[in-house]
C-alpha cells in the first residue's frame, strides 16, 4: 500500500512540479469519525499545507475487495489520483499528460 500511494504521488508530482512541490503525504490508520459523520473517509486534503492523508483501514476494509493485485493497484491509484485532484481543484481524469482542461 505504502509503495503503491507513495509512487502515484511522486509520478504525480512529476508531472505537476510546481503545483506539488511542497505536496506532503502520509497514511493514518483511520480518520476521526464525529457523530454527525454520515461516511467513513478514504482520504483527506488540507489544501493550506499541501497534504493529502490517506487513510488505511477504511480503505482496505470498506472498499471493494480486490481480487487480484492489478485491480489492488488500480484501487490505491485512483484514491491518490482523486485526492491530489481535489487538492489542485481538478477532476483526477485532468492530471494525465495531454488532457486539457476544456476537455
Amino acid at each position: 500500500m505504502v509503495d503503491i500511494l507513495g509512487s502515484t504521488c511522486e509520478y504525480l508530482r512529476s508531472l505537476w512540479p510546481e503545483e506539488l512541490a511542497d505536496l506532503t503525504w502520509r497514511i493514518m490508520d483511520a480518520p476521526h469519525i464525529g457523530p454527525l459523520s454520515r461516511q467513513v473517509r478514504r482520504y483527506s486534503v488540507r489544501k493550506e499545507s499541501s497534504t493529502v492523508t490517506f487513510y488505511r483501514l477504511p480503505i482496505m476494509r470498506l472498499s471493494l475487495r480486490a481480487t487480484n493485485p492489478i485491480d489492488e493497484r488500480l484501487r490505491l491509484e485512483h484514491y491518490a489520483f482523486s485526492a491530489i485532484a481535489e487538492l489542485l481543484g481538478k477532476e483526477p481524469w485532468q492530471l494525465l499528460p495531454g488532457v486539457s482542461d476544456d476537455e
